[in-house]
């Protein structure tokens, strides 16, 4: 191990400002949908305690990634751990804070006057090209050197990964009725579509066999991995850990798609549109009851 990282306590793997940043806004979050700071927020409803528990949740993975000896690793040795710190920001907290936030809390925001842009950002062909060409930058070795020498630029990136990440599951995981989830179809379809340009990223750097990135040339190696096996192990991780969350996404599209065209065959049929009542219980033929025969005209009934 580095002398660098062999000299580091246990409180000096814990990033100070990162965890008050992550504890101020989890306190914030339960003031609002808890306590009595939404109340001056229009149309405040319920949350259900899943919801609360996805956005804790979120907060915990971006301390996880960015609080901690992962952060430590990420700046300065290994490639493997920074592509740990994307995915659990794009990939983990991204979906999460969306799962989290109630449809309420995030109104006002849309209907504002940066709601028109929020609308063209979030369309889904949009907010996957953004999120995807944010995550190509990281393929180019230039910039890569960039964004591990300036502290700026990293936090930049960062967040502008986060952000964009937000953009293109907001077509996935909505809560707002007026910027309605796509047809669980078009989300399998996107869901396909999307994995093809992180292949074509990520999949190079797996199978490169030369180093790749100029910058870990001059970095102490810890826990005997190489420069290449480094890069190849961060590009692994990038490409099953995307494919697995991408796949849960599409199984749960699949099962959403179902369910919609067990309910359209129902309403579809007209028997069963409008169900009169009693329409629960058991039919069954009984034989009508006899009546007389009507009398022919001009003839009497009575004998």
């Amino acid at each position: 191990m580095p002398p660098e990282l062999a000299r580091l306590s246990v409180w000096q793997w814990i990033e100070v400002p990162v965890l008050l940043v992550n504890l101020g806004v989890a306190l914030l979050y339960l003031a609002v949908v808890r306590g009595s700071l939404g109340d001056r927020i229009p149309g405040r409803g319920p949350v259900r305690p899943r919801q609360v528990a996805a956005f804790l949740t979120a907060l915990g993975l971006l301390y996880l990634g960015f609080g901690g000896p992962l952060d430590v690793l990420a700046d300065g040795y290994l490639y493997s751990a920074h592509m740990t710190q994307h995915f659990l920001e794009a990939f983990g907290a991204a979906p999460l804070l969306l799962l989290g936030t109630p449809d309420w809390l995030v109104r006002p925001l849309w209907r504002s006057r940066v709601g028109g842009v929020l609308r063209f950002l979030t369309r889904p062909l949009v907010g996957m090209a953004l999120f995807q060409a944010i995550m190509a930058l990281t393929a180019w070795p230039r910039f890569y050197d960039l964004l591990e020498t300036s502290g700026a630029m990293h936090f930049g990136y960062h967040a502008a990964l986060l952000v964009t990440a937000l953009w293109a599951w907001w077509p996935f995981l909505s809560p707002l009725a007026e910027s309605p989830r796509m047809h669980p179809g078009m989300q399998m379809l996107m869901i396909t579509v999307s994995g093809l340009p992180m292949l074509l990223t990520f999949a190079p750097i797996a199978l490169d066999t030369a180093p790749f990135y100029p910058y870990y040339a001059g970095v102490p190696r810890v826990f005997g991995l190489s420069q290449v096996a480094d890069q190849q192990l961060g590009a692994i991780i990038m490409l099953t850990g995307a494919h697995v969350v991408a796949a849960v996404q599409f199984l749960e599209a699949f099962g959403q798609w179902v369910r919609q065209e067990q309910v359209g065959r129902i309403d579809a049929d007209p028997r069963r549109r409008a169900r009169p009542e009693g329409a629960g219980r058991v039919l069954t033929l009984a034989r009508p009851e006899w009546t007389p025969p009507e009398a022919d005209a001009g003839e009497s009934t009575t004998p």
